[in-house]
């Protein structure tokens, strides 16, 4: 959705324009009244971005902003003219956006709200003369229907390309295509709200005996099926990745340390009873989390590492956590604390102290 919203940007803001432009050239005959109307959907444009960036469901400012501007331009064409009004067509603008946004479902009632909005502007306020006049009515519905069904195609198409790009073929899961760049996002959300983001490390122990012993077509089933139980224990907005052969990395918004531990001791349990294959597997986990501007990518994946290092060397099928401390009040260069009987990490950076 966010990516989405930045590719379509100019193309908003011209639709905006243009229609502005319009209203602006129907002020001799309709008067400035009409200007008015067109600012209330589309005057929160500018800030679309800024607000789906900042809200944890980002479609919801999207599906707002286009059933205001639906409604303000039934609106207006209800004021001038009704069926014969030249501002019915024009319906169409947010409807394409609509459909070049969401997936199909969404597309419908996209599509069937300005239909319906249309009759009621016609035949509710004039019955009669848009039996007279019906050519306006239907120009407006055959393109809102044709534009919608063509941008969705184009959508479609692109969310399949997509798909084929950034999933895992085995186990169906996120790959690393677009992982930093879906993290810098959350950066931006955690800076903004102050909030935190937790990241799980989590790798299936001993999985090389598995493939030495049973066959690669037997890991392969295992993966797929300990992706299956691991997904199962997430929620619709909490990300996990295939990064590796048997890595997974999953992604928590807005989830404390504690929370993050409780979770990565459920994804444990989710792999201790999936019996897949009727093999015994287990995994381990280790976490890391930051807050509001602390939160960073490389940081976090190196301290969730090193906490997964932690929980290999300690028996494995456990959850370790990484928590960086908080800066020197003096900014002084010493050099951070290592983990207790851990190699140094050159590359941590130099601001943070890792307990591990």
């Amino acid at each position: 959705m966010l990516e989405n919203s930045s590719r379509v940007r100019r193309a908003r803001l011209v639709a905006a324009a243009v229609i502005g432009i319009s209203a602006i050239a129907a002020v001799p005959r309709y008067g400035w009244w009409l200007l008015g109307v067109f600012a209330i959907a589309f005057v929160p444009i500018h800030s679309l971005e800024a607000r789906m960036r900042r809200s944890p469901r980002p479609e919801y400012h999207a599906a707002f902003n286009i059933l205001m501007t639906q409604a303000a331009i039934a609106a207006a064409a209800a004021v001038t003219g009704g069926p014969t009004s030249p501002v019915l067509a024009l319906i169409v603008v947010p409807t394409a956006f609509a459909a070049a946004r969401f997936r199909f479902r969404v597309t419908i009632v996209a599509t069937v709200i300005p239909i319906v909005e249309l009759l009621i502007v016609t035949f509710g306020l004039n019955f009669h003369k848009t039996l007279a006049h019906p050519a306006w009515l239907i120009i407006a519905i055959d393109v809102v229907i044709g534009v919608s069904a063509a941008a969705q195609a184009l959508f479609g198409a692109e969310v399949h390309h997509r798909k084929t790009a950034i999933l895992d073929p085995l186990t169906g899961l996120l790959n690393r295509q677009g992982l930093e760049r879906r993290f810098e996002e959350l950066a931006e959300q955690a800076r903004l709200m102050n909030a935190p983001v937790s990241v799980l490390m989590c790798d299936l122990d001993h999985f090389k005996a598995i493939n030495d012993s049973h066959g690669h077509a037997t890991g392969d089933a295992v993966l797929r099926d300990v992706a299956y139980e691991l997904r199962k224990q997430l929620r619709s907005f909490e990300l996990i990745y295939r990064i590796g052969g048997e890595e997974f990395l999953v992604v928590l918004p807005g989830a404390t340390m504690p929370s993050a531990l409780a979770l990565g001791d459920n994804l444990c349990e989710a792999t201790r009873h999936c019996g897949s294959q009727g093999l015994s597997v287990t995994l381990s986990v280790g976490v890391a989390t930051l807050r509001g501007s602390d939160v960073s990518f490389r940081h976090m994946f190196e301290a969730a590492d090193q906490a997964l290092y932690c929980a290999k060397r300690d028996g494995r099928d456990r959850v370790a956590s990484a928590q960086p401390a908080p800066a020197p009040a003096d900014g002084g260069g010493d050099e951070p604390d290592q983990p207790t009987g851990e190699p140094a990490r050159d590359d941590l950076p130099a601001p943070a102290t890792w307990a591990v």
